[in-house]
């Protein structure tokens, strides 16, 4: 037995309950900001949208502002881009390094966002193929600047869903798995590469599913889309904001290390609900990225989040 294994109990301990009191606070206020929406007149409509709004804002690091009600301009022309609805979204996470004058602005450039999401109140299975379909079109429609394996198979921003129901509700109906289902479907059928997959869906009192990317060399590229099914200990709301923040943390230095302090803290083996997705590796990935990798390997060293691993999630 390690001489600190009794100290290491006692530290382990602390941050379970830690984990469980702040996940908790994380789901009571996204339950409070809700019910203040809708008795709000003056969010009548938008009621659902502005209680995603308000717990990014109060959970996400001060330093990022979060817009409603912004059209991304694409910067490349693709097929289905002239539905300019692919490209107005409910919910976007500003880039700090964005300035506030252009962040007031209803059209935004790509390298302005960090994530936008798509709202519905309720949400079925045409919520989730619209979401599928938008999400799968925008990314396309953004060309990823840097050449690095992360960007080219996450793109430059997430892109979510969030929905605070869900319209399964008739006895004997099976939510999870109608969600999971559609998701698994709609993934089929408009994401044509790996970055094109719909980042995150939240449903707020169903589940959460978020993917992970894999380069497996020599020849392929898997998305996986996870989730810790409905009976996780732990709120959806609460998981899409750790998720989130470890997300935003490849991007931003200073969120790298109490990202992956948040990240351990998630109980082991939630997400046992997972789907997979195999692509050829020249469908996710340039060939001089395919090269630069052979050439120089992964980065796997330190615990993560540099653009040259082998896994992101």
């Amino acid at each position: 037995m390690s001489p600190n294994a009794d100290t290491d109990d006692i530290s382990l301990a602390a941050t379970t309950r830690w984990f469980a009191k702040t996940t908790q606070e994380i789901q009571d206020d996204y339950i409070r900001l809700h019910a203040a929406a809708r008795r709000d007149p003056q969010k009548a409509g938008h009621e659902a949208e502005a209680a995603w709004k308000s717990i990014l804002e109060l959970w996400l690091p001060p330093h990022y502002e979060v817009g409603t009600r912004k059209y991304i301009l694409p910067d490349t022309n693709v097929e289905g881009g002239d539905d300019r609805k692919c490209f107005e979204t409910d919910i976007v996470v500003f880039n700090p390094t964005y300035p506030k004058p252009l962040r007031k602005k209803s059209e935004v450039l790509p390298g302005g966002i960090l994530a936008a999401f798509f709202v519905r109140l309720t949400v079925d299975a045409d919520g989730i193929r619209d979401a599928s379909r938008r999400a799968a079109i925008l990314k396309r429609s953004t060309t990823v600047r840097l050449n690095t394996p992360r960007l080219h198979l996450q793109g430059p921003f997430s892109v979510g869903l969030l929905a605070h129901s869900h319209d399964w509700k008739a006895d004997g109906s099976t939510p999870f798995e109608n969600a999971k289902a559609n998701l698994e479907r709609f993934n089929r059928k408009f994401a044509l590469t790996p970055r094109e997959v719909l980042d995150f869906t939240c449903i707020a009192d169903l589940a959460l599913w978020t993917t992970s990317h894999w380069i497996k060399l020599p020849q392929t590229v898997a998305v996986s889309t996870s989730s810790a099914g409905p009976s996780a200990n732990t709120s959806p709301v609460a998981r899409l904001m750790m998720q989130l923040i470890y997300r935003l943390s490849y991007v931003d230095p200073t969120l790298r290390h109490w990202a992956l302090g948040l990240l351990a803290a998630l109980p082991v083996g939630v997400n046992s609900q997972v789907d997979w997705r195999h692509w050829d590796i020249t469908d996710g990935l340039p060939s001089r990225v395919i090269e630069d990798i052979q050439k120089r390997g992964f980065d796997n060293i330190g615990g993560g989040q540099n653009d040259w691993q082998s896994v992101f999630a």
